[in-house]
């Protein structure tokens, strides 16, 4: 006999069960299983798969989600998951159950309101998360085939970073300082040095990532020792002054502190692709 005792049936292809193996609450998923089914009988229809989702506040969000929206969504949501562990392995935050469904569901919402929200970050999130990026367009293509419908591109760099949030054991709203930092640390280059910065080029590339790895280590309070700060001051002056200036407006906008080593680092990536830049005019 199957060790599935039904507590509530959800939808037709979700039930909240006591597994008596594990010895505690789970979801069971799987075609019509909810069907005429009743509160402590055990599950005797094909499962498909079970979540034994561990934190009491994934657990609880979770369920009110999944039995307030269509059965169709939660499928796909769950299905995107399921090839994320195939592409990425199983180590993920739970809570991506939550925030993907979630974010898909008010995603679906706006775009059939004919509410587009763009994302002004989405080159960046690119840069920043190639891999996850490239995972997160297969999904999307997959959502509107499997939906019927056709998201924009602004969803795939918002899907990136809820699936690099949960890859990394990251809140997504730290994922998303981290983006929006850098997007503005390359306007206020492009602005101070007079230049527009090439998707293509290395060196941006090389600047993002610096850029990232700086943010972070801030978040972190780790600071980064730094030997060759009076050469770099003398020697490039223009790109010494800009990462001041970054430094400022990341304090004074996110109430974050840059460590002075980082100053003359950024300098030298800022003065790469300025040259890079220059030289293309």
């Amino acid at each position: 006999m199957n060790d599935l005792r039904v507590i509530k049936t959800l939808n037709n292809s979700i039930v909240h069960c006591y597994s008596e193996d594990l010895e505690r609450e789970v979801l069971a998923f799987g075609k019509g299983i909810g069907f005429n089914v009743k509160k402590d009988e055990y599950l005797i229809k094909p499962i498909e798969k079970i979540y034994e989702i561990k934190e009491i506040k994934n657990f609880r969000d979770y369920k009110s989600l999944v039995s307030s929206v269509d059965e169709e969504l939660v499928s796909v949501s769950e299905e995107v998951i399921s090839m994320l562990t195939k592409n990425f392995g199983d180590k993920y935050n739970e809570r991506l159950h939550v925030s993907l469904l979630d974010h898909l569901n008010f995603a679906i919402r706006r775009h059939r309101s004919n509410l587009i929200v763009g994302n002004i970050f989405n080159d960046e999130t690119k840069f920043m998360y190639p891999k996850e990026y490239e995972f997160s367009q297969e999904m999307v293509d997959l959502i509107n085939k499997k939906l019927n419908i056709d998201l924009p591109e602004s969803e795939v760099g918002f899907i990136t970073m809820h699936v690099h949030s949960a890859l990394n054991g990251e809140n997504i709203g730290i994922t998303t300082i981290v983006v929006k930092i850098i997007n503005d640390c390359l306007k206020i280059i492009e602005e101070e040095a007079h230049i527009s910065l090439d998707d293509n080029d290395l060196s941006k590339q090389r600047l993002i990532t610096h850029l990232k790895f700086a943010v972070k280590r801030a978040l972190d309070k780790c600071l980064l020792t730094n030997l060759i700060d009076d050469v770099v001051r003398e020697k490039y002056k223009e790109a010494y002054e800009i990462s001041c200036k970054l430094r400022e407006h990341i304090k004074d906008t996110y109430c974050l502190e840059l460590g002075g080593g980082e100053i003359s680092y950024l300098a030298l990536h800022i003065q790469n692709v300025v040259n890079m830049r220059r030289s293309y005019n």
